[in-house]
C-alpha cells in the first residue's frame, strides 16, 4: 500500500474594493424648520415666510426651486388626503416615511414634483419647480423629521 500526500489546496481570496460611496450632499448646508430639517445645496437662498419656507437657485429666478409650506392636520396617514386636480396622486415611501405623491412631471408648462407627508399633527407639503429631478432626489434624500 502506497500513501502519497494529498495536496491541500491553498485558499486564496480576493478582495475587490469597493467604490466609496461620496455624498454628494456633504457641502450642502442644513435647514431647520419647525418639526424637520433637510439639506439644499450651499448656494440656495432660503426665504422664510410664516408657515411657507421657499429655496431657490438665485435671486434672479422668479420661481423658487422648491418650497415647504406646513399646516396643522387631524389626519395621521397623508395617503388619505385627496389633493383637488390630482386625482393619480399615490402613496409612496420616502425613506421610512409614507408620503402622498402628487406629481405632475408631464405638465407643459412646468415640471411639478409634489409629495405631502404628516408628523405629530401637522401636515408638510414639498413642491419642486423648475428644478432638475436629480437635485430633487438628492434633496428628498435629506429630508428628517426632528420630533
Amino acid at each position: 500500500v502506497v500513501i502519497s500526500p494529498s495536496a491541500t489546496p491553498i485558499s486564496t481570496s480576493t478582495t475587490t474594493p469597493s467604490p466609496s460611496s461620496t455624498d454628494e450632499t456633504a457641502n450642502w448646508k442644513t435647514y431647520t424648520g419647525k418639526g424637520y430639517l433637510i439639506k439644499v445645496p450651499s448656494d440656495y437662498i432660503i426665504e422664510e415666510r410664516s408657515s411657507t419656507i421657499s429655496f431657490q437657485e438665485s435671486k434672479d429666478k422668479e420661481i423658487p426651486g422648491f418650497y415647504i409650506d406646513r399646516k396643522s392636520t387631524t389626519q395621521t396617514d397623508p395617503c388619505n388626503i385627496k389633493i383637488e386636480g390630482y386625482p393619480d396622486a399615490k402613496c409612496t415611501p420616502l425613506g421610512s416615511y409614507r408620503v402622498l405623491d402628487w406629481s405632475n412631471p408631464e405638465d407643459p408648462y412646468i415640471i411639478h414634483f409634489a409629495y405631502t407627508l404628516i408628523n405629530n399633527g401637522t401636515e408638510y407639503t414639498l413642491e419642486f419647480q423648475d428644478i432638475k429631478k436629480e437635485t430633487k432626489d438628492q434633496i428628498l434624500s435629506t429630508f428628517r423629521f426632528t420630533q
